[in-house]
């Protein structure tokens, strides 16, 4: 992102979606791994366990209710 900023690579569309979209998916899920990870070694199972039923269950409940408003 950087070089292709710097460098005026791609539009400014593009570096935006690379941003936003490509880098901020990636660092969302490191962060989630992360956290369990922490979780884990902390020998802290039940946290561990309702952090990751619990975020997986609202993404999904989210994506269906998205899905449920944008098609009417």
């Amino acid at each position: 992102f950087g070089l292709s900023n710097r460098f005026e690579w791609l539009t400014p569309e593009w570096r935006f979606f690379l941003a936003t979209g490509f880098c901020g998916g990636f660092t969302t899920f490191s962060s989630f791994a992360y956290e369990n990870l922490m979780l884990f070694e902390n020998r802290d199972y039940g946290t561990l366990a309702l952090n990751t039923i619990l975020s997986i269950v609202i993404c999904f409940a989210a994506v269906f209710l998205g899905l449920l408003i944008t098609r009417g």
